[in-house]
């Protein structure tokens, strides 16, 4: 029975998180984010180049020819730190080469192992969790 309050009391926080994020006001300072990621990419020897599109859904992600992509809906729900966490996870996705190590994998895969699919999808977004957490401890850069 306790186990059952503990994860009932994680969703509610979890939801009342979820709220917060899609409640706050805008705050994000895109430029800056954008000089930021762009100079680390290139730190890493990668090149890329952040773009903004209009969309009012918060999402950020990278693209195969290492764009890091922002709506302004996650610019405007999220701080320059926030920002810029979100931003070096999706670096990490560029700098480690994701897509050309999925491709790859894809290029050998036998469909009938949807297991090995998912375990690589899930190990490159740990990938990039973790280099994000390097760097935003690198930098000081707390988030929460």
């Amino acid at each position: 029975m306790k186990s059952k309050i503990i994860n009932i009391a994680n969703i509610i926080s979890f939801i009342l998180l979820f709220i917060t994020l899609l409640t706050l006001p805008a705050s994000g300072n895109i430029l800056d984010v954008s000089i930021e990621l762009e100079t680390l990419c290139s730190t890493y020897q990668h090149e890329c180049q952040v773009e903004v599109i209009d969309n009012k859904y918060p999402q950020a992600y990278a693209t195969r020819d290492n764009k890091i992509v922002f709506t302004t809906g996650i610019i405007k729900k999220l701080t320059d730190n926030e920002l810029k966490s979100v931003g070096y996870h999706e670096v990490g996705h560029i700098i480690f080469n994701h897509y050309k190590r999925s491709d790859r994998f894809f290029d050998n895969f036998d469909f009938q192992d949807n297991n090995k699919a998912i375990e690589m999808r899930r190990n490159h977004e740990i990938e990039s969790d973790l280099f994000s957490t390097y760097i935003d401890f690198k930098h000081g850069n707390i988030p929460y």
